[in-house]
């Protein structure tokens, strides 16, 4: 239930994004209000929103915000199916045609997690084994990753594929295995000796306990 409960926030605070992200664009930017097309917003609220989405701190935030995302290789063709329905559906179809089909499969040469975060930005592999990448921004990150294979090592949000797409791992999902899985989660049990440790209290709970009643 927490999970689901969890997905549900993520949802939603995506499409509240979303929307201002609109506003800004298509009635803050181009000078129009949106009151006929959004009925239900309040005066006041636009007014304040205005405020904000034109203060210094805010165009300094949308520029650094825009520069990260002018280093993104690519968008993903994983669909509502996420990642681990691709390798249990379509990947592994085509990973069975090429072995086949007596081909190699070209997704082995990466290590770890670049294979799907990759493999999910390119075109069907066919079972000739052939990659089409679905733009030169793909292949250079693709051409790093085999570049740093023999001379990079890394685990969790320090590995070869965040060295390579030069950008910090953000909290709450894991790049090229989940957007709703954790880090805890997502990374696996063979890194838990890698997770922060919460302190624990030194001090007898009884004990205080006993002297508070004295």
């Amino acid at each position: 239930m927490n999970r689901v409960r969890g997905a549900a926030w993520m949802s939603i605070a995506k499409l509240h994004r979303h929307f201002k992200s609109k506003l800004v664009r298509n009635f803050v930017n181009e000078g129009k209000e949106p009151f006929k097309v959004h009925k239900h917003m309040d005066h006041r609220d636009w007014e304040m929103f205005i405020k904000t989405t034109t203060s210094e701190q805010f165009l300094e935030k949308s520029e650094h915000f825009k520069n990260l995302r002018g280093r993104i290789t690519g968008n993903h063709h994983l669909g509502p199916e996420g990642y681990a329905w691709k390798e249990k559906g379509k990947w592994r179809e085509e990973d069975a045609a090429m072995e086949e089909a007596g081909s190699e499969n070209p997704w082995r040469q990466f290590p770890g997690r670049s294979a799907p975060h990759l493999r999910a930005r390119a075109a069907h592999t066919p079972s000739t084994g052939e990659i089409t990448w679905s733009n030169d921004g793909t292949k250079r990150l693709a051409d790093r990753v085999i570049e740093l294979k023999d001379h990079e090592s890394g685990v969790r949000e320090h590995d070869i594929l965040s060295t390579a797409i030069d950008t910090q791992e953000h909290r709450g999902r894991v790049r090229g295995v989940s957007s709703s899985k954790g880090w805890k989660e997502a990374f696996g049990k063979e890194n838990e000796c890698l997770w922060k440790k919460k302190k624990r209290s030194s001090v007898d709970p009884d004990r205080l306990k006993q002297e508070d009643n004295r």
